[in-house]
């Protein structure tokens, strides 16, 4: 007999992991670093006889960080990315952990067939990367040159994200699947070929954890759809004064979100020096957010003035907590 007031709730799986390493230090430990909702998780394992073990339970496959610690700071990390699902997952480490062959987990063969897909593309990258890292300071300095490479490797990351695409949509029912779209959305939510890969999953994948999480992205940023009312916000400028977003109704509106410490953001400042120059008397107006907490509120204002910043600089001073940042559904910046 169905009753609509009592659900029962699935039962998690157990998983364990069961590891190899060869010649480990007798200091050696291997940490699985995963995010359990808003929380970090870190365990912890010693390598007796160059073996390792994990296991707790799960009710999804969940992507996890396998890090080598050999208690030696100065050793470079040794890492990699695996998925975690019920079951026994086995994992030996010939030389390094990021080479690790990982067997009994149908997530982790998915995981390697795409890797291996994207071999040629990888490699022209990095081909790529090399050519500007072997060019010549003339080179380096010319426009040229640089927009070459830079067209050169806006294909390559083309190429990259439609056989990302087209892997997903060979693979609805997996929930690989959901984990690659929602690493693309978180750094960019308004992708909206990502959005339509979304609507191919199967109702079971969007219903897991990832899959509504990536709801939630889809839904957060089409409050900032083209077309839309920009969400409206108060905020303190550099001077204390409150500014509203809709005091500015009428002219056209720039919001920059930066931080001082971003270089990516500093570069952009020449760029938005110009424009703003250029049509400042034709109603164009620029609003930095700065991302950045109380602590640093005076290297925020020392940087206002280094660079000359002769338009409107706020910041709520709430760092990644800032509800404006949440508003616009700003993941990283620079963000315009």
């Amino acid at each position: 007999v169905y009753c609509p007031h009592i659900i029962a709730k699935k039962q998690k799986d157990s998983f364990m992991i069961e590891g190899h390493l060869n010649n480990p230090n007798p200091s050696s430990k291997i940490l699985v670093i995963r995010k359990v909702g808003e929380t970090v998780k870190v365990d912890a394992a010693n390598v007796r006889n160059g073996k390792f073990h994990f296991e707790g339970e799960a009710d999804y496959p969940f992507p996890a960080q396998l890090i080598l610690s050999q208690g030696n700071e100065s050793m470079p990390s040794d890492q990699v990315t695996v998925y975690i699902e019920p079951g026994v997952v086995k994992i030996e480490v010939e030389d390094k952990v990021s080479n690790a062959k990982v067997s009994g987990s149908r997530t982790n063969d998915l995981n390697l067939e795409f890797q291996n897909r994207m071999t040629g593309i990888r490699q022209t990258g990095e081909s790529i990367q090399r050519s500007f890292a072997d060019a010549s300071s003339e080179q380096k300095n010319s426009k040229a040159f640089i927009d070459s490479l830079d067209r050169e490797y806006a294909n390559v990351i083309q190429e990259y994200n439609n056989m990302a695409l087209s892997f997903i949509a060979e693979h609805p029912d997996e929930i690989l699947s959901a984990y690659m779209l929602r690493s693309e959305l978180r750094m960019h939510p308004d992708n909206r070929a990502a959005h339509s890969a979304f609507t191919g999953l199967s109702e079971s994948v969007k219903n897991t954890p990832v899959g509504k999480d990536i709801g939630e992205i889809i839904n957060k940023s089409r409050r900032v759809e083209i077309g839309k009312d920009a969400p409206d916000f108060s905020i303190k400028d550099m001077n204390g004064d409150i500014i509203n977003l809709s005091d500015f109704r009428g002219k056209y509106v720039l919001l920059n979100f930066w931080s001082p410490d971003c270089g990516n953001c500093k570069e952009e400042i020449p760029i938005l020096k110009e424009n703003y120059n250029k049509y400042k008397d034709k109603g164009f107006v620029i609003v930095s957010i700065a991302v950045e907490d109380e602590s640093n509120k005076q290297k925020w204002l020392d940087a206002i003035k280094e660079y000359s910043l002769d338009w409107i600089n706020a910041s709520d001073l709430k760092m990644w907590q800032s509800p404006i940042l949440e508003l616009y559904n700003i993941k990283a910046v620079p963000h315009n």
